[in-house]
């Protein structure tokens, strides 16, 4: 656990070197945060969904490292290990994460200077939301990580992935406004519960039940997401011994 922990500080620490991802953590969430404002759509929960959407564009972006490891060889050295490879690529999908967490005094400084901005009613519900936020994006990264390793395709799912799930979270749009199809769509979505209990901490007029029900959701797709990672990383490693090679290039 806290060999994963350190390795984990340690793609954490070369990510943070990286100006791209830095500037994709700031920027991000800045320019959700004015684009909500010009269309007069700022209220109360602009902040959080502002850093839901940093947090989220920045982790999905990151995971696309192991694109580049791919084409440069590399990721098979990440491969050769005498652990679980989910083991091995578990503390990079939790520092794609980590890099993320910059969006979110971006996203709050935005929304109070363009007059937006305010303060939670419930302190210790922001905490409790950001915990899933980070549990959501880390296991999602973690699904992201065994795609990138099954297929060499897999940066396609990227861009594409990032838009929706933010939309069927209720991070663009209050997810009342969805469609009813959308909406249960929502409920396998492991940020929605993540973006709605941040929701209740900035209203505080949620209902204890409700706040039980977002939790338990958000935990449930976080778990559901980290079988998903496992089923994806093991059949990886089954085609890998049929075909008599570990190599991923």
């Amino acid at each position: 656990m806290i060999g994963g922990l350190q390795e984990g500080a340690f793609h954490l620490r070369l990510l943070l070197r990286n100006a791209y991802f830095v500037q994709a953590a700031l920027i991000a969430p800045v320019v959700f945060v004015v684009l909500r404002v010009q269309a007069g759509r700022g209220g109360p929960a602009l902040g959080v969904d502002g850093a839901v959407v940093g947090v989220w564009t920045v982790t999905a972006a990151a995971v696309g490292i192991l694109g580049y490891q791919r084409s440069q060889g590399t990721l098979e050295q990440i491969a050769l290990t005498p652990r679980p490879l989910g083991g091995a690529l578990a503390p990079i999908s939790l520092a794609c994460a980590g890099v993320g967490l910059l969006s979110i005094p971006a996203a709050v400084v935005a929304s109070w200077l363009l007059g937006s901005g305010s303060a939670p009613r419930s302190p210790a519900l922001i905490a409790l939301g950001l915990v899933l936020l980070l549990a959501a994006c880390g296991t999602t990264a973690l699904v992201l990580s065994g795609l990138f390793v099954l297929t060499p395709h897999a940066t396609v799912y990227e861009p594409v992935l990032v838009a929706p799930v933010l939309l069927l979270s209720g991070t663009v749009i209050d997810r009342a406004q969805l469609p009813v199809p959308l909406q249960l769509l929502g409920v396998v979505d492991p940020l929605t519960g993540a973006v709605q209990i941040l929701h209740a901490g900035v209203s505080g007029d949620a209902s204890g039940d409700v706040i039980a029900l977002w939790s338990a959701q958000g935990l449930i797709t976080s778990l559901l997401s980290l079988l998903l990672a496992r089923l994806i990383l093991r059949t990886a490693l089954r085609r890998a011994r049929l075909a008599g090679t570990l190599a991923l290039s």
